[in-house]
């Protein structure tokens, strides 16, 4: 009977894993990524695009970060959501 238990706990955790990471991917939708040279925005996409694309390729994201900050680019994160 304590086996039943054990597995009720997992089912649980899981459960609300896949609830957090719902939430976490709305909040995220809101979210854009924007990058600027000199108050000229170069690039803005939904911050859920960015990520899958770190996620996708790592290394050419690790490139793209290092590019920026050498042209001396401002990234940030903006919400949307008002």
């Amino acid at each position: 009977m304590s086996e039943t238990q054990i597995v009720d706990e997992l089912l649980l955790t899981a459960e609300d894993l896949a609830d957090r990471a719902n939430q976490i991917v709305k909040r995220m939708s809101t979210q854009r990524l924007r990058v600027k040279h000199e108050d000229k925005t170069l690039m803005e996409i939904p911050l859920v695009a960015g990520v899958a694309g770190a996620l996708i390729s790592p290394g050419l994201a690790a490139l793209a970060v290092f590019s920026a900050i050498l042209t001396k680019c401002t990234i940030s994160v903006e919400d949307t959501k008002k």
